[in-house]
């Protein structure tokens, strides 16, 4: 009776899943935002059924984010990846749960405020960090590099989880003992500091120095006096404190590199330089898929774009990759959506927090976490507009309600299966649950019992991702063994597509053609070993282009490709060249 006291409390739940998500890994993993969303839509059935009614609010921004969610659902059927694509589509399906549930809390108690206990949760992270900074088995999880990188084991969203803790807790001033609120300022600007984030760094300053001009361009425009908020002039006189800190480490330790970091700020920085090559890169990508690659998409066409030897799953922008994911329309959706927030009248409180939040999304790809997306949401205006209760009743509407959280349920528990046996080590079972998931039949391939068998499993593979490179891979090896030389070549040149910057890739097509130009040889078919001799050269110019055609940015960002062949591929292309 108590869990369901607590499920009946009309604020509690909600806060405490904002603030426990992202001890959850922040909702990273598949399965673990799937299990966020079984739990929403569940909570979701419980409290349409308490009440005998579903809350809506009809309102533009509720139809701009059915509309956006239209688009990433569209964007699976012309998507690079369809498995992953899928993926993404149902972790907005938790999402748009949570969305539904704010709905119905927020028709109850319009002073519900879901980040309360944001303060508290990033004091506690601090605090288990700590402690297992001490844990060898756990210390690595925790920190890279030298940077608190937290359950989220990504620094610079850690940040931002620690920088939203700190603007919530200098809006609860008046709620705390002094002694508690300076205990939590004090550790929360500890926890951001020691994820070194530069770029949170950079927005807390902004925010500091735009509140300073605004109070004073106030003060000259009203002839009065401002208040200065108690919890501004903690944020501003901590934050000062803390960096005459860690300024004494650097200059103690000469260490800039874990969050000393912060003081290593430029323009010339590699890892700013490479952030904008990235963008450089993506924009071709939207122009030439303007309805979207679908979730994940990005990562398999990345390296046909690239001008650099990186390599990265995000274009660490997320305003940029909402519109490469599910398409212009979508990425139009969602800046609306923030700027109608931004500039709504009904402040809530919180439109600092989605201002910081906004502008962090900018440098860095924080939607790939669930839990960020459920801030999102939270902070987004999406209890405007006309208030419609639709009485369940009625034997149609409360069918249709059952039915549709149910059926949610099923599917994210269904999905959510088989990628967590994909984490736990069984591939086996992941592909035979969801054949569409590339990584798990990729594990499948790669440990077939022969390469006939990898073949068929590649082309199945290349039926919904066409980009796979280790299915192209497998392809080729197989064409070779079956003396399907032709084909070899394509599986060849797609693979080389794929893995431009990838000097076994180059290694491994060398030797693919001489061998096979052997084999004709020996058979007496030297047209054949022609042609294959001509291919082999082309490989190792494409090679040589790929090593010299780089961009500046790249250049810039240290990102230039190292393609050295192997002794015995050097000897290869020079007897062949003879």
């Amino acid at each position: 009776m108590q869990s369901w006291r607590l499920i009946d409390d009309k604020d509690k739940i909600l806060q405490i899943l904002i603030a426990g998500a992202p001890f959850a890994m922040g909702l990273s993993w598949h399965y673990l935002m799937y299990a966020a969303g079984i739990l929403v839509w569940g909570l979701l059935f419980h409290e349409c059924k308490k009440r005998g009614s579903v809350v809506l609010f009809k309102g533009i921004d509720s139809v701009m984010l059915l509309c956006f969610y239209l688009c990433v659902l569209m964007s699976c059927f012309w998507a690079a990846d369809t498995g992953e694509a899928l993926a993404g589509g149902l972790r907005w399906l938790s999402a748009l749960g949570f969305l539904l549930l704010l709905m119905q809390r927020k028709a109850d108690s319009e002073t519900l405020d879901p980040f309360a206990y944001l303060p508290i949760a990033g004091c506690l992270m601090l605090i288990l960090c700590t402690i297992g900074y001490f844990i060898p088995a756990v210390q690595s999880t925790l920190f890279f590099n030298g940077r608190l990188s937290g359950f989220f084991n990504y620094p610079n969203t850690c940040g931002l989880f620690f920088m939203l803790a700190i603007m919530k807790l200098t809006q609860q001033t008046d709620g705390l003992k002094k002694q508690f609120y300076y205990l939590q300022m004090a550790l929360l600007l500890a926890g951001f500091a020691l994820t070194g984030s530069r770029t949170g760094l950079v927005l807390l300053l902004f925010y500091l120095i735009v509140k300073a001009i605004f109070l004073f361009v106030n003060r000259l425009l009203n002839k009065e006096e401002s208040v200065i908020k108690f919890g501004d002039i903690t944020l501003a006189i901590g934050g000062v404190l803390l960096l005459v800190i860690v300024l004494l480490y650097v200059v103690i330790t000469r260490d800039v590199y874990g969050f000393g970091r912060l003081f290593r700020l430029s323009l010339s920085e590699k890892d700013l330089v490479e952030r904008v090559l990235f963008w450089r890169d993506a924009l071709p990508i939207l122009k030439d898929h303007n309805l979207g690659v679908g979730y994940g998409g990005y990562a398999v066409l990345r390296p046909l774009y690239q001008s650099g030897a990186y390599v990265t799953r995000f274009v660490h922008n997320d305003w940029l990759q909402i519109a490469i994911d599910h398409g212009l329309i979508a990425g139009i959706l969602f800046a609306v959506l923030i700027i109608r927030a931004l500039v709504n009248k009904e402040d809530g409180g919180n439109k600092s927090l989605l201002c910081l939040l906004a502008a962090h999304l900018f440098f860095d790809f924080d939607l790939q976490f669930g839990c960020v997306m459920l801030w999102l949401i939270a902070l987004l205006s999406l209890s405007g507009g006309k208030r419609i209760e639709i009485r369940l009743k009625k034997e149609k509407a409360g069918v249709l309600s059952s039915v549709l959280c149910i059926a949610c349920i099923c599917l994210l528990a269904y999905f959510g299966t088989a990628n967590l046996l994909l984490r736990i080590g069984n591939p086996n079972g992941a592909y035979a649950m969801n054949p569409l998931d590339a990584e798990a039949a990729d594990h499948m391939m790669l440990n077939s019992a022969d390469q006939r068998s990898a073949a068929e499993i590649a082309d199945r593979i290349l039926t919904h991702n066409a980009y796979d490179k280790t299915a192209w891979r497998m392809k080729s090896y197989d064409a070779y063994e079956t003396g399907k030389y032709d084909e070899m070549t394509t599986a060849i040149t797609k693979r080389l597509a794929l893995e431009p910057y990838n000097v076994t890739a180059y290694e491994d097509s060398i030797e693919l053609f001489y061998a096979a130009m052997q084999n004709c040889l020996a058979e007496g078919e030297e047209q054949e070993a022609k042609k294959l001799r001509e291919q082999l050269l082309e490989v190792n110019k494409l090679r040589i282009r790929k090593k010299k055609n780089v961009s500046q940015l790249a250049v810039l960002a240290k990102d230039r490709p190292k393609l050295k062949l192997s002794e015995m591929d050097r000897e290869i292309v020079k007897k062949v060249k003879e």
